[in-house]
């Protein structure tokens, strides 16, 4: 299930849905993923991990956000907001798990998150964008990570992501 660098998910071009910021976005999430494996090692244990679940539950609301702002116009947005609902209450159940100190948590926790990553990103996301060449040419060379002026989206939710960043340090 590893790769060399010890990785569970790497990143392949595969998973890539063709906007710029969509998919760093993504690499985060892998990479946040694979920080779960260092999060089980570290002697600090609990503590570690109760950081990791905290920063993926305020990673994964910021990248929801910026996709679904991306996206909100098209017929499917509520299918695809819906998938983003379930992640978030299975996160919240898994959490609850850790604080509830179930065994085993951080493999349920690992086994959800590769799956879930892969079969969205390969499904969901790549449909989604593959059917709003709207959306596909908005997010072209534009990025919420590198700019305050958020020219991919409307001014609304540019407020609302330049605020999250702000306040998160992002």
């Amino acid at each position: 299930m590893k790769n060399e660098e010890g990785n569970v998910i790497k990143w392949k071009e595969e998973y890539s849905v063709g906007i710029r910021q969509v998919d760093e976005q993504h690499k985060r999430l892998f990479d946040l993923t694979n920080r779960l494996i260092k999060a089980r090692k570290d002697p600090a244990g609990r503590e570690s991990l109760r950081v990791f679940l905290s920063e993926l539950m305020d990673y994964t609301h910021y990248h929801f956000q910026a996709e679904e702002v991306l996206f909100g116009h098209l017929p499917t947005a509520r299918y695809h907001k819906a998938e983003h609902a379930q992640f978030i209450e299975s996160l919240k159940g898994l959490t609850a798990g850790f604080l509830r100190e179930e065994r085993n948590l951080d493999s349920r926790l690992l086994s959800f998150l590769v799956t879930w990553l892969r079969d969205h990103i390969l499904k969901t996301d790549k449909r989604t964008f593959k059917h709003g060449p709207v959306v596909r040419e908005a997010g072209k060379g534009a990025s919420p990570e590198s700019s305050d002026s958020c020219p991919w989206a409307v001014p609304a939710a540019c407020f609302i992501l330049n605020t999250q960043k702000k306040r998160k340090g992002i």
